[in-house]
């Protein structure tokens, strides 16, 4: 793969160059390397369609990831996934191909195409031999690291677990939305059945009837 100056690098300046560069360089190859913090279920939108084997580590334990997506992930008969703590990298490699080195996960916030709900990412593109050698002996060093492991239906459980602890972030915003407390506040839960028993199109009327009323 070359790109259209047929020099061996290229700037990525945002995540939609990102994401045609990472679709671009998985179609010249049969396999491909993935070493990634976090994952989110967007991943099938951007790899699902691929047809070659794929083995990616990602950071399983912290909760930015999202367990149901590695779960599904394991569900691929042709992709291998393990987890390494403390992965932070964000590298997509086709061996002899070339290599992308940045800051975007697997994610729709970091790879997305909408407008108004991207984040700043950037990364590079390598096609110099040389370089992507070297990344493919140290992805294939992790791969076989100690602290790299598989994961089991155990770890899932787990990171499932944590993951409902996780804040929610509302869509477009850098705001998080807390859970709802577990138990319930016996006071919340005695408003919500008080509300439950209302009927809310006559207490409408009534209320509207009376700020006529008022008006007037």
């Amino acid at each position: 793969m070359k790109n259209k100056n047929d020099s061996t690098a290229e700037f990525l300046p945002d995540p939609s160059s990102i994401r045609e560069a990472i679709v671009e360089l998985a179609s010249d190859s049969k396999r491909l390397d993935v070493a990634v913090a976090f994952i989110r279920p967007e991943w099938e939108s951007l790899l699902g369609n691929y047809l070659g084997t794929i083995r990616v580590i990602c950071w399983l334990g912290n909760p930015a990831t999202d367990p149901y997506a590695v779960e599904s992930m394991r569900m691929r008969e042709d992709l291998l996934v393990k987890q390494r703590d403390g992965l932070h990298t964000k590298m997509y490699l086709v061996p002899g191909v070339g290599a992308i080195v940045g800051s975007a996960n697997l994610s729709s916030s970091a790879l997305g195409s909408r407008v108004g709900h991207q984040q700043d990412e950037v990364a590079v593109l390598v096609t110099d031999q040389l370089l992507v050698k070297e990344i493919g002996i140290w992805f294939e060093e992790r791969w076989n690291n100690s602290e790299t492991k598989e994961i089991s239906d155990a770890d899932l459980a787990k990171a499932k677990e944590d993951f409902k602890k996780w804040p929610i972030p509302k869509l477009n915003t850098t705001n998080r939305i807390p859970l709802l407390p577990d138990p319930m506040p016996e006071a919340i839960t005695n408003l919500a059945n008080r509300v439950r028993g209302l009927d809310l199109m006559k207490e409408n009327r009534k209320h509207r009837n009376r700020a006529v009323a008022f008006v007037r």
